[in-house]
C-alpha cells in the first residue's frame, strides 16, 4: 500500500473544521485566513462550511460563514 501525505491544502481543512465545531470564531479566523495561505480558495472554503452544516448545524455553520465573510470583505479593503 502507498502511503501518501497530505497537501498543505488539505491539512488546513481539519483546523478550520475542528474550530468551527468548537464555535471559536478567534482562532477559527487565524485558520482561516492560514488555509488561504495555504492555497485554498474563497470556493473552497465556502464549501467546507457549507458541507459543515450537515453535520454541527445551521447556528455553527452560518457563525462560522460569518467569520469568513467577514475575513474575505476585510481582505477585499486591504486589496488582497
Amino acid at each position: 500500500m502507498k502511503v501518501t501525505e497530505l497537501t498543505s491544502r488539505q491539512q488546513a481543512i481539519a483546523p478550520i473544521s475542528a474550530f468551527t465545531a468548537l464555535g471559536d470564531n478567534h482562532k477559527l479566523r487565524a485558520v482561516l485566513e492560514a488555509g488561504l495561505h495555504a492555497g485554498l480558495t474563497i470556493n473552497d472554503i465556502k464549501e467546507i462550511l457549507v458541507q459543515l452544516y450537515a453535520y454541527l448545524g445551521f447556528p455553527c455553520a452560518l457563525n462560522a460563514l460569518g467569520t469568513f465573510m467577514t475575513l474575505v470583505n476585510e481582505r477585499k479593503e486591504q486589496g488582497i
